[in-house]
C-alpha cells in the first residue's frame, strides 16, 4: 500500500481487507480530484518464482520474478 500512497494525486488510502501474505489485498483510494479507485492484488510464491498482479480501474499489471541463476532474477512486467 505504501507505493499507492506515494503516487501523485492520491489523497487517502483505506484498506478494504486485512493484508495476509499469499492471499492478496484490496483498498480504496481517494484521489485529490474526488475520484475513487479500487485497487486489488493477488500473490503467488515459490522459491523459484514470484507472481503478483495489481488491478487499478480497468488496467491490470502482472509482475513475474524468476530465478535465473545464483543471485540473478528475471523480472517480467505485463500491462493489460
Amino acid at each position: 500500500m505504501l507505493v499507492i500512497r506515494r503516487q501523485e494525486g492520491v489523497k487517502k488510502v483505506e484498506e478494504l481487507n486485512h493484508f495476509l501474505p499469499g492471499v492478496g489485498t484490496s483498498c480504496c483510494c481517494l484521489l485529490e480530484n474526488g475520484q475513487t479507485v479500487i485497487y486489488a492484488s493477488s500473490y503467488s510464491y515459490s522459491p523459484e518464482r514470484i507472481e503478483f498482479s495489481e488491478l487499478m480501474k480497468k488496467n491490470t499489471t502482472n509482475y513475474t520474478l524468476e530465478t535465473t541463476g545464483y543471485n540473478k532474477t528475471k523480472l517480467t512486467v505485463e500491462f493489460m
